[in-house]
């Protein structure tokens, strides 16, 4: 067997990849005869199960995982991405819930909510959410996120200002500059527009302007809807 416990989850994966789920699973299995309290391994298992589509097998592994470290967040990411997919938001709700009640202060959290709220129209609550994010270790994500909300309303001063404050703590961030440019540009601001577009391109390189329409970069905040 594998001892070295880096090289046995790179083999899992690689199992994963190749669609061989019974010797991932096995080899999961094997490490956690040898380790029962190893909560990551109990996620692995668990992701092995959804891709093979065993959804019982797979809430039984994360399960396991949470039984061990109540605080673990990826299990409850999972299952509600697993929930959104299945179009059933409330369930998907309660996980991020569950996250934001042994981790209050999860940004990440917050910011999934807000997204399915916004889904959903609720977007005074989203909005809400994400202006509590902004305050967190995701703030640029929180930002952008509440400035495409901004955009799709129109509200293009404010699309702007937190556009602005995303770059100022991080310069790189694409969104931003997508953001600004399609807010000037609907201000009629064409120069301003051309520039923040031109600044766009200039971090996404290989991806095409015409890509960027605000359908896909909205697409883009809900793969789960997609």
């Amino acid at each position: 067997g594998i001892k070295n416990k880096e090289m046995r989850v790179r083999l899992i994966l690689t199992y994963m990849d190749e669609k061989k789920f019974d010797e991932a699973i096995r080899e999961c299995e094997i490490w956690l005869r040898a380790n029962p309290q190893d909560e990551i391994m109990y996620v692995l298992l668990g992701m092995v199960h959804l891709k093979n589509n065993n959804i019982e097998m797979m809430f039984e592994a994360f399960e396991s995982a949470l039984k061990i470290n109540l605080g673990l967040t990826s299990p409850r990411f999972i299952i509600a991405s697993y929930y959104l997919k299945r179009k059933e938001t409330n369930k998907a709700l309660e996980q991020y819930r569950l996250v934001l009640k042994e981790n209050p202060e999860d940004t990440s959290a917050k910011i999934a909510i807000a997204r399915v709220l916004e889904h959903d129209g609720k977007i005074n609550k989203a909005i809400q959410l994400y202006k509590e994010a902004c305050k967190g270790e995701n703030a640029v994500e929180a930002l952008t996120s509440l400035g495409t909300v901004y955009l799709k309303n129109k509200d293009f001063e404010k699309t702007i200002s937190v556009a602005l404050e995303a770059i100022k703590l991080n310069p790189k961030v694409p969104q931003a500059y997508y953001l600004l440019g399609t807010a000037y540009s609907a201000k009629r601001d064409m120069q301003k527009a051309i520039d923040y577009f031109t600044k766009f391109r200039e971090l996404n390189s290989l991806i095409s302007l015409r890509h960027y329409d605000l359908g896909r970069f909205y697409s883009s905040q809900f793969p789960e809807y997609e």
